[in-house]
């Protein structure tokens, strides 16, 4: 669910960035009828969850979050690093993460049609609602989870997501500091590999 961290991961290849965005939606080992290039997404997709999932800095995140969102913790820690990238952008990117926000949902709108209707739904509500260039102020975090809210099952905390942001605050930015420079290392020598 971190999307803006997905697509800056991907580098700047359009079609790596849907199937990185996106990659949740495809099942199974047989994504052979995508095109390549968004393919190799979808595989760089499921390194950057893996790598994230077992990071020993972001288990141990989770499970100061565990109270809050139980299986969930996860997915409100991926919305949270999105929310740090966006604080932090300008360590990462050259240009301003609104431009960046604007060119990227022009840009990826001709790619939804390759996923599902799930997908087309999120990639819309992002779109129009702006989350990529308001995932760095707490009414854009707001949005977003509100708008989770309406995708995961209820018993998923999404409503408590604010309060513990603003609780743990330095603890989930000091381990961002540390986890995501790591994290872009690691995915650009994977894109390497892939190409």
């Amino acid at each position: 669910m971190n999307f803006l961290a997905h697509l800056l991961l991907s580098g700047e290849n359009r079609a790596v960035q849907a199937g990185n965005l996106f990659g949740d939606e495809i099942k199974g080992r047989d994504y052979s009828y995508l095109p390549r290039e968004v393919a190799k997404g979808v595989t760089l997709h499921r390194f950057i969850d893996n790598h994230t999932d077992t990071s020993e800095l972001n288990l141990e995140l989770k499970k100061v979050l565990y109270p809050y969102f139980h299986k969930y913790a996860g997915v409100a820690l991926d919305i949270y690093f999105d929310h740090f990238l966006s604080r932090h952008w300008a360590k990462f990117s050259e240009i301003s993460l609104e431009l960046y926000a604007e060119e990227v949902c022009t840009e990826l709108k001709p790619y939804v049609e390759l996923f599902s209707s799930k997908s087309e739904r999120l990639f819309l509500s992002m779109n129009n609602h702006g989350w990529l260039a308001k995932y760095g102020e707490l009414n854009g975090m707001t949005l977003v989870f509100t708008e989770m809210q309406k995708i995961l099952p209820n018993n998923a905390g999404m409503e408590n997501a604010i309060e513990a942001l603003e609780e743990h605050y330095e603890l989930i930015e000091n381990g961002f500091i540390e986890y995501f420079p790591i994290l872009l290392t690691d995915s650009q020598h994977k894109l390497l590999d892939l190409f």
